[in-house]
């Protein structure tokens, strides 16, 4: 992470306010991700300041939305001035301290259009550098179609749409399901909305499926 992700204090008495004031503060999102603010301040002891400043934590964009809303120490107020009301943020609050979090607005999609198919039985393969040989496994990946990724959740098994400000561990999914399986997915479970295009990645060097949502 980049220098300005993290919060950097320069005395110890600065750090114990923070750790004290979140030790019970928590939120849970849209998605359903009990978030305790305590989990992202790094276990620091007084001798590490010594009079320079070091990092107390690192948290992602809906932690600080929380944050500019709900905790009133000054320094974290000026952290979070210096983190956003940069250069394009000068004419007001950026959207991601201000907005409300919540689940995005949405069509889902009705049906599944194979756009490209995979080797299938070819009898000459390639086994990819990163794939095990040994299972038949795919890595599934979701953007718009103006090239904007999502973003998965392995631990919820659901995607995060561009814009939307919540927990996501991967930009990718890993599955052993066969790709009719993983298009019922997308239509039950996923419920992706229209005009996303899904790359399929399998085992071998070129077998790749794309579908498209409608």
């Amino acid at each position: 992470m980049a220098a300005i992700d993290k919060c950097y204090v320069d005395n110890y008495s600065d750090y114990q306010q923070f750790k004290e004031w979140a030790k019970d503060k928590s939120f849970v999102t849209p998605r359903g991700n009990k978030i305790c603010i305590s989990d992202y301040i790094f276990d620091l002891e007084e001798k590490y300041f010594d009079s320079k400043s070091i990092p107390i934590f690192n948290t992602p964009t809906y932690v600080d939305n929380y944050l500019y809303k709900n905790c009133p120490l000054k320094f974290i107020q000026d952290w979070l001035q210096d983190r956003y009301f940069r250069d394009g943020y000068s004419k007001g609050v950026p959207d991601e301290l201000i907005q409300e979090l919540k689940l995005p607005e949405y069509e889902p999609c009705k049906r599944v259009k194979i756009i490209k198919r995979g080797f299938g039985n070819f009898p000459f393969r390639i086994y990819n550098s990163y794939t095990n040989k040994k299972a038949s496994s795919w890595w599934i990946d979701v953007q718009s179609t103006n090239n904007r990724s999502y973003w998965y959740n392995s631990d919820k098994d659901y995607w995060l749409f561009p814009d939307e400000n919540d927990v996501w561990t991967s930009s990718c999914c890993y599955s052993k399901l066969s790709v009719k399986a993983i298009i019922r997915k997308i239509l039950k479970v996923w419920k992706l909305p229209k005009n996303c295009i899904i790359t399929i990645q399998g085992r071998f060097v070129n077998d790749e499926w794309i579908l498209k949502t409608f």
